[in-house]
């Protein structure tokens, strides 16, 4: 038995969208398997959106 787990995210202005997916990959599959002891079998990051911060919009 796998897990296949998807993740709808949205992430920060500025941010490498590719280094902060893959992060979250990374990080989700090992709390998964060590708290679960369940193995995964894919990470399904997808970014809806980016998010502007107000000192963005400000300037």
């Amino acid at each position: 038995n796998r897990i296949i787990i998807d993740l709808y995210v949205v992430i920060e202005y500025g941010t490498r969208i590719s280094t902060v997916a893959h992060n979250i990959m990374d990080s989700v599959e090992f709390s998964v398997e060590k708290t679960l002891g369940v193995p995964v079998s894919q990470v399904n990051v997808h970014v809806q959106g980016l998010r502007v911060s107000e000192t963005e919009i400000r300037l």
